[in-house]
């Protein structure tokens, strides 16, 4: 059960003012009733202490709404995120299924993914930029209102002048993004004299009152695919589509980088012109995969080029819902799929009707009219052939030419007609189509075999790498089409491996045993010493693959069986050297001590036998 404001004991809320983010509303609330601790007003405020309160994109909202109750600066949870966060700013240029899922964060979620979820992580233009004041608004908002507070059109990515005065925004140092994650402040209430208000560019203006209209236009979710037929056709309309209905790139990347000055004076400026060889590839990405999350800032680089402002975008993007509601409503109010199969079937009527001519039934259909004479061959509608265009005479040739498996641009060229004509040709003959389709894999089998063959015959002592990467691109076709031959080409081409003894193992058998040697007698010179076996003189030798390599080292191995001492002779030396140190100091020699100073846990009756054998002998 949510609590009011009354029950929350706020004696005081103000009113949201004209632009001002939910963050600069939240601080000025926590400063006239002097809530304190961030952690006691944010539960005071949420109910729960873990919400860290975003500038641009707070969460937890509808919890705040009813918890504030009446005093709430908002009607619903979704008006307050329309009024007081620049989630505006970034919902027309999502899909659907993403705008009810970040919906559903800001609302309800704690924010986890949230920026990740629309792209502003991804696209690399910075997802938590530092809050920004303009120095004029300041003292406008103090005169006007009292106080000053943050505005939400200069908190918007990539903006750095004020769309209202045209000078740059001054950003703010007083909040850390590490540890100040939750304390509310406010701009400065007075500027100093030190503030420089300098005018900004002329573009970066135009660009800041662009973002502020986008953000107070209220536009809707806008389909990927009704956005992109919008920037095709303005794109078109100014001259950058081809023939073929694509976009010319090139043209187009060079008249918005000449329309924005090279981007010289924009924050991003790096990455927008990324990468040198694709400069603005972002294009791309807004054009060809339109449901992928792209920055705002791309679509409105893109929207000032080609509308100028987002009145006149947001007038045609109206025109084209309108559009979309109406082809999604049905005549009779049916469905949409029963819609669909009765235009498909006046569609084919229209097609079947021999009383009209191609060039009609095209004119009604939309389509072209070559579309229109295949379509009417394939149903076996007869179709009068056209002579003025493609005599009698020179169609035989070309057909004549598709069975001998010729290249298409070849036979266009040699019987002088567009290559368009000859695919028409072959298009509208299955079996000529497949009969060519056989010829020129043929022609291309004969062709990657030659050129394999005369590589082998050339390079016969390479072998089948090196004769790969000298003609990579024929062996990927040979591996895809004629595996069976190239395998048994391979066989013959691998040459048998000549093994040759890179390591004299005799001399370096002689060698380890002369090292092995001076550490046996160094280690027996030693009073207190491990016991001599095979792991400690790997260890000193250094070699890690002794082990492995032992049996081709015989007069090493030889000599570690007679070097190796068990442990039962390495604990009789050891109590020798506590007889010899007990008689040096002049003790008696008694069992106890002999076992104390040798320091042998395990005192078997052998080694206890041994013992008493050498005191009797010192004695």
């Amino acid at each position: 059960m949510y609590l009011s404001a009354s029950t929350l004991s706020i004696p005081y809320t103000p009113s949201l003012l004209p632009d001002e983010l939910l963050y600069s509303w939240l601080a000025r609330l926590v400063t006239y009733n002097a809530l304190g601790n961030p952690r006691q007003f944010l539960v005071t405020l949420f109910g729960t202490k873990d919400v860290v309160p975003s500038p641009d994109l707070p969460t937890r909202l509808e919890a705040l709404h009813h918890r504030l109750g009446s005093a709430s600066p908002a009607n619903s949870p979704e008006h307050l995120i329309d009024t007081a966060t620049l989630y505006p700013y970034h919902r027309p240029f999502l899909t659907s299924e993403r705008h009810t899922a970040v919906l559903w964060l800001l609302l309800v979620g704690d924010g986890k993914g949230l920026k990740t979820l629309m792209g502003r992580v991804a696209n690399r233009f910075g997802a938590s930029p530092p809050l920004r004041y303009c120095s004029d608004c300041i003292l406008e908002d103090i005169g006007h209102h009292g106080a000053p507070y943050w505005h939400r059109s200069h908190q918007l990515p990539g903006v750095t002048c004020c769309a209202t005065h045209g000078i740059d925004l001054v950003p703010c140092s007083l909040l850390d993004a590490v540890t100040d994650k939750q304390r509310l402040i406010l701009p400065p209430g007075q500027i100093g004299s030190g503030i420089v208000r300098k005018a900004a560019d002329v573009l970066q203006r135009s660009f800041s009152v662009l973002s502020r209209d986008l953000l107070e236009g209220g536009l809707p979710v806008i389909d990927p695919l009704w956005r992109v037929a919008i920037y095709n056709t303005a794109i078109r309309n100014l001259g950058f589509g081809s023939l073929r209905h694509r976009i010319d790139y090139v043209a187009l990347t060079v008249a918005l980088r000449s329309h924005y000055n090279d981007f010289e004076h924009f924050t991003h400026r790096d990455r927008l012109l990324a990468t040198p060889n694709h400069p603005l590839y972002w294009l791309r990405s807004l054009l060809e995969r339109p449901s992928r999350a792209s920055h705002p800032i791309c679509h409105l680089l893109l929207i000032g080029f080609l509308f100028t402002s987002i009145k006149k975008f947001k007038q045609v993007a109206d025109v084209a819902n309108q559009s979309l509601s109406n082809l999604c409503a049905t005549p009779d109010g049916g469905s949409q799929a029963s819609h669909d199969h009765q235009t498909k079937s006046e569609a084919t009527a229209v097609l079947t009707d021999r009383s009209l001519s191609c060039r009609q039934v095209a004119a009604c259909l939309h389509l072209s009219v070559t579309t229109v004479i295949s379509r009417r061959r394939a149903l076996g509608i007869p179709v009068a052939a056209r002579p003025k265009q493609l005599l009698p005479e020179r169609r035989s040739a070309i057909e004549a030419a598709l069975k001998r498996g010729q290249s298409l641009a070849t036979i266009a060229l040699a019987q002088q007609v567009s290559i368009a004509t000859v695919y028409r040709l072959r298009a509208q003959m299955p079996a000529l189509n497949r009969a060519h389709a056989v010829r020129q894999l043929e022609h291309e089998r004969h062709r990657h075999r030659l050129c394999w063959l005369q590589l082998a015959r050339k390079h016969d002592r390479a072998g089948v790498s090196q004769i790969r990467a000298l003609a990579s691109a024929t062996y990927a076709w040979l591996y895809r089409h004629d595996r069976a031959w190239l395998r048994q080409t391979c066989q013959a081409l691998r040459q048998p491996r000549s093994s040759s003894l890179r390591i004299d193992w005799a001399a370096r058998d002689h060698c380890l045993c002369q090292r092995a040697d001076m550490i046996v007698e160094t280690a027996k010179s030693c009073t207190n010493r491990p016991r001599i076996s095979k792991t400690f003189i790997f260890c000193q030798l250094g070699d890690p693959m002794l082990r492995t390599n032992l049996n081709r080292l015989p007069n090493l191995n030889a000599r570690l069986n007679q070097w190796v001492e068990s442990p039962f002779v390495y604990r009789c030396l050891r109590i020798d050297w506590a007889i010899e140190r007990l008689i040096t100091q002049g003790l008696p020699l008694k069992l106890w001590r002999i076992r104390r100073l040798a320091n042998i846990r395990d005192f078997s009756e052998a080694l206890q036998t041994y013992a008493i054998a050498q005191v009797i002998r010192y004695s």
